[in-house]
């Protein structure tokens, strides 16, 4: 893959402030903390001057952006209310250029534009935020508001209507939406229209010809208290003229903590992104000075000849440099031993990603206006020309012909045409749980990083490739746990034709055949599990070992690409997962067996006591056969109580082991919702599983990691309760 990316999932925003430890600036952490407790002690002055001193040290941190902008919306009043708004205004745009993709600066531009009068402006920024977030609960808020507060109470309802579809308990949304009602003083077939029309039905003149009652009582059930809506008519308080929205449910995270860069330049990232070893960095370095100083030999030749205009002049620089790199360095497009910046170097082996890299930096290094561009799994060049961009694809373009300059100003129709064959080029990433945060134009720095991104996901190939063979093993007992099911039907089938008239042997041959068939497939599987653990475990000790430090790297050096957060949660996340895995198949496995048992444990005993009731029953030989029967079943469920027991010790190890990789996790990244729903998820079982063995020490570490991670979880509650 051209550039080779790690699957992860979209992170949500938590509502947790923990203390980080391990990240250069602890000053900002501090400063943060200072100014929140400032503002909820109601000395906004002091709150303003710590966040100055934030944006001090680092003028794109999101959060301290916002929330000066906040301070300036709650003084905007007497003759200095314009400058203030601009002040505002400033602030919430240069967050909104930190970080795209978060909503909160959105929000508090649509609730600025609403209090200024302009109502269309902040309607647009109120839509750019529900595009980033779907289900922004202040969004719903805001926009509520705004139709309350221009006397559109229809459209109000259906605002909190949609917003309870995804809040259905929330007492503030369902109470706006009575009052929304009330205020505009809408009659009972009014809210039943509105209903009616939301979940697709018809009406005329406004009374629904027929209502679907209990559809409507369950999406609307607020509606049907008309009694009290006939009370509330003309007397709940208005919103005119005042936009209220709650304060932001979000805390100062890492994701907008100033990573160190240890990186003197991006020539040093890049390189040493493949290797820690000075010797042969030194090495790489002076090789790659050498490229840089011909490179930047051809761009000044290309720029000594007069050209009609500065942007003339660039394209014909870029242009230049491309065919340098074509010519003399990019010889080999290697989807397998192209990856590194060593292997550009030393055998001008190369994909994509580290091509552009090179073309990007030396274009820079030049003066050019270069950026780069991330696709899913592809990436290339860009030089900011006008009147028109120019895309520069490193990969060899042998579609139609080939000449040395194809690449150079590619059309979108060739680049897909190219990336539609993976065979030779990698194609584009076809994994729907990617997060492809950064798709669209990076700066090269941000290119950069991503170059650690690469290396690791190469470091993941070679231990696929590695385990080969163990994989097509498990192929292969795959495929013949397929065809033993087939083979087995098709043996219950013909003793089924053989033994219609004698069922007490058709039952007894068909439980043998079926019980030998179960112990086939345990085996299989568990032949199965154990070689995918083996891997899995591999890859996860890679990523833990090898794939976190690398991850920082890429945050030094672009701190505001949130996927390599994304990245470091999945990789924490698997860590936990292999740990517990073993202890996690077990008691999957035991209850299996035990759900088999039970059910074949309840058929005899429904068999016993039917016979019971027959004349003679209890004298008969079938009867003591199933009550026989019935013992040994009941005889094999405790024997898997005992194993269980038997079993703990070590099972007890691997959860605590998966919990305290966990609750580092939640330390570092404090804002991951994925990190600490699956910690409580493993803080559940292994409590209550100490609980069933009567293991109270092993209880008491659960919980205490559990009361000081998740303070405001069920899990904690729960616990705590108990305590009390």
């Amino acid at each position: 893959m051209c550039v080779i990316r790690i699957a992860a999932v979209g992170i949500l925003m938590a509502v947790v402030l923990a203390p980080v430890g391990g990240f250069a600036d602890d000053t900002i952490e501090t400063l943060m903390k200072e100014g929140m407790q400032a503002e909820a002690q109601d000395s906004p002055q002091r709150a303003e001057e710590k966040y100055r001193k934030i944006i001090e040290k680092d003028p794109q941190n999101y959060h301290a952006l916002v929330r000066l902008a906040q301070l300036e919306m709650k003084q905007l009043s007497g003759p200095k209310r314009g400058d203030m708004a601009l002040v505002a205004q400033e602030y919430l745009l240069r967050a909104s250029l930190s970080q795209p993709r978060r909503p909160e600066a959105y929000l508090a531009l649509a609730q600025l534009k609403y209090l200024l009068g302009y109502v269309p402006e902040g309607d647009e920024y109120a839509r750019m935020a529900r595009s980033i977030d779907p289900e922004s609960y202040q969004a719903f808020c805001l926009l509520g508001q705004r139709y309350e507060d221009s006397g559109n109470y229809l459209a109000a309802m259906r605002q909190y209507s949609e917003a309870l579809d995804h809040y259905p308990y929330d007492v503030y949304l369902s109470e706006r939406r009575f009052l929304a009602a009330a205020n505009g003083g809408l009659r009972p077939y009014d809210i039943y229209a509105v209903a009616l029309k939301d979940i697709g039905g018809k009406g005329e003149g406004g009374t629904p010809a027929k209502v679907e009652f209990e559809l409507l009582y369950d999406r609307y059930p607020d509606f049907y208290l008309l009694s009290q809506f006939e009370q509330e008519a003309g007397h709940s308080p208005r919103l005119r003229g005042r936009y209220f929205l709650p304060e932001f449910p979000f805390k100062y995270c890492v994701k907008d903590r100033q990573p160190s860069n240890p990186y003197a330049d991006l020539y040093e990232a890049f390189i040493k992104a493949s290797t820690t070893d000075p010797g042969e960095y030194s090495r790489l370095r002076a090789e790659l000075d050498k490229i840089r100083k011909e490179a930047l030999n051809a761009i000044a030749t290309a720029g000594s000849q007069g050209r009609s205009s500065a942007t003339t002049e660039d394209v014909a620089k870029a242009r230049a440099l491309y065919q340098y790199l074509k010519t003399k360095i990019l010889k080999e497009y290697d989807l397998k031993r192209g990856v590194s910046a060593k292997d550009l170097l030393d055998h001008k082996r190369y994909l994509c990603l580290n091509a552009s890299i090179l073309f990007a930096l030396i274009g820079r290094e030049a003066g050019l206006p270069i950026d780069g561009f991330i696709l899913p799994g592809h990436s290339f060049a860009v030089v900011n020309a006008k009147p028109g961009n120019v895309s520069v694809d490193m990969i060899p373009m042998t579609i139609a012909g080939t000449p040395g300059d194809r690449g150079f100003g590619v059309n979108w129709r060739d680049q897909f045409e190219a990336l539609s064959q993976p065979g030779n080029y990698g194609g584009l990433l076809a994994d729907p749980a990617s997060s492809d945060r950064s798709v669209g134009e990076v700066s090269p720095h941000e290119l950069t990083a991503y170059q650690f991104v690469n290396v690791l996901a190469a470091g993941l190939g070679e231990i696929e490739e590695k385990r080969k063979d163990e994989k097509e093993l498990a192929r292969n007992l795959l495929t013949e746990l397929i065809q033993d099911n087939r083979d087995t039907q098709t043996q219950i089938q013909e003793i089924r034709n053989r033994y219609q008239q004698e069922p007490e042997k058709l039952a007894s041959l068909l439980n043998k055949a079926r019980e030998k068939h179960l112990e086939r497939r345990r085996a299989n599987l568990r032949d199965i599990a154990g070689i995918r653990y083996k891997i899995d475990r591999e890859k996860a000790e890679y990523l833990y070992r090898t794939g976190l430090g690398l991850l920082d790297s890429a945050r030094g050096i672009a701190p505001r690409v949130e996927e390599f957060v994304d990245l470091q949660e999945s990789i924490y996340a698997a860590k936990a997962d292999i740990d517990a895995r073993t202890a996690k198949d077990a008691a999957k496995d035991r209850e299996q067996r035990r759900d088999e048992i039970r059910k074949e444990l309840t058929d005899k005993r429904l068999n016993t006591e039917f016979e019971e009731r027959l004349p003679g029953g209890n004298y008969s030989q079938h009867i003591r056969s199933l009550r026989e029967e019935a013992k040994i079943l009941q005889s094999r469920l405790e024997d898997i109580d005992k194993e269980a027991a038997d079993r703990w010790p070590m099972e007890r190890h691997e959860w605590v082991h998966a919990i305290k990789g966990l609750s580092e996790a939640a330390v570092k990244i404090p804002c991951s919702a994925r990190i600490q729903k699956r910690l409580e998820a493993y803080l559940w079982i292994a409590a209550k599983t100490s609980e069933k063995m009567g293991d109270n020490e092993t209880l008491q570490q659960v919980v205490e990691v559990g009361l000081s991670r998740l303070p405001d979880s069920e899990f904690a509650k729960h616990y705590r309760a108990g305590q009390l």
